[in-house]
């Protein structure tokens, strides 16, 4: 179920341009305002993720949900940085499950801009068999950039549909109409960001 980018004909120079291998030719990349304003693009996104997942999920006991918090602001325009600590933080990770004796997990990971456009990572570790209990202060001492939470999946009955509707900020009527849950308890609570807007999420 890893997903990764193979064989990526550019190579990213600034914000603003990139060189594409395979000719030479430095370009410029086109910005857009913000795709966080794109809802169609956003919403497709969205679609393919959940599709990947349900395809590659059948046992929402066999998964592990893992936010990844930097402790420092790294910026959206950082992706490099970003990646380098993720490809780090999965090498300790594989190391601690092999010395605990449990099986090596696959991912999918989805990088998520706050309203400050600084980065964290959602992270869907799935496992051949049960998911182990790992606690959390283990996982932020394996992620050493900052903070972490770990939730279990367990009781969900569309992991995919509840995942991007987690990322997609969808509100509880919605949610709850497209039958995401099966005898789990949901809540939808009003957040205050640092800025003073007022936001809602699923928990």
């Amino acid at each position: 179920m890893r997903y990764k980018p193979v064989g990526c004909p550019i190579e990213k120079l600034s914000a603003d341009a990139y060189v594409d291998k395979r000719t030479g030719e430095i370009k410029n990349f086109q910005h857009k305002e913000s795709r966080i304003n794109d809802k169609a693009s956003v919403a497709q996104s969205l679609a393919r993720l959940r599709e990947l997942i349900n395809c590659n999920l059948t046992n929402p006991n066999n998964a592990l949900w893992v936010t990844l918090t930097y402790a420092e602001n790294i910026t959206t325009d950082n992706t490099v940085r970003l990646y380098e600590d993720y490809r780090r933080f999965w090498q300790r990770f594989c190391y601690y499950l092999n010395k605990q004796g449990h099986p090596k997990a696959e991912y999918l990971i989805a990088a998520e801009p706050t309203a400050k456009s600084v980065w964290h990572l959602h992270c869907l570790f799935c496992f051949p068999t049960k998911a182990p209990f790992i606690p959390n202060e283990d996982m932020a001492r394996i992620w050493k950039q900052g903070f972490t939470k770990t939730q279990s999946l367990k009781g969900i009955d569309n992991v995919g549909l509840y995942l991007t509707a987690y990322l997609g900020d969808m509100e509880l009527p919605e949610a709850l109409n497209a039958g995401i849950t099966k005898g789990k308890n949901i809540c939808e609570v009003e957040t205050t960001d640092k800025q003073g807007k007022s936001r809602k999420k699923l928990l």
